[in-house]
């Protein structure tokens, strides 16, 4: 029983470091990015880059919901530089970005796109917000699971 309780504040230990930042990840094609949401406050950061054709127009870039062309969750910044050749890194960033409850749900459940949009705000490049679980996640996993283990162990010999 002492390991389980062990076991069990190594997991209240873990989902309690959880309790301040969900970091996320954007895979986007020729880029991505990344960053993180308090999900007490809901405010955050998003930035990353992406190599994009010259002739792209990218002008606009934000965060949607639903997907790339749903509503507006917030506007990002950009910075064009010349990659070489046909090509530009546009870099974008927000800091802060602040969710409304319910974006901060959809964010969890990965239904929040970046979006890098054309003048016309037809989307050139997007990439869906997903959402990557700490370290100290799987940690507190691994050891409820040995504990699990241990517990049935002992009942097993008995």
């Amino acid at each position: 029983m002492k390991l389980a309780s062990s076991a069990a504040l190594v997991l209240a230990t873990a989902l309690a470091s959880q309790a301040a930042l969900v970091s996320y990840s954007i895979l986007l094609p020729g880029g991505g990015g990344g960053g993180a949401f308090d999900n007490t406050t809901y405010s955050g950061t998003v930035g990353g880059s992406v190599l994009v054709p010259a002739s792209s127009g990218v002008t606009t870039a934000g965060i949607y919901q639903g997907s790339a062309a749903g509503p507006l969750v917030g506007s990002l910044s950009l910075l064009s530089i010349p990659a070489g050749g046909n090509a530009i890194e546009i870099f974008f960033t927000a800091s802060p970005l602040t969710l409304t409850a319910p974006q901060f749900t959809s964010f969890m459940g990965t239904n929040l796109w970046l979006s890098l949009n054309d003048g016309s705000g037809t989307s050139v490049v997007s990439g869906v917000l997903t959402p990557v679980p700490e370290p100290e996640t799987y940690a507190a996993a691994a050891a409820l699971g040995l504990a699990g283990f241990a517990i049935w162990r002992r009942r097993q010999a008995k």
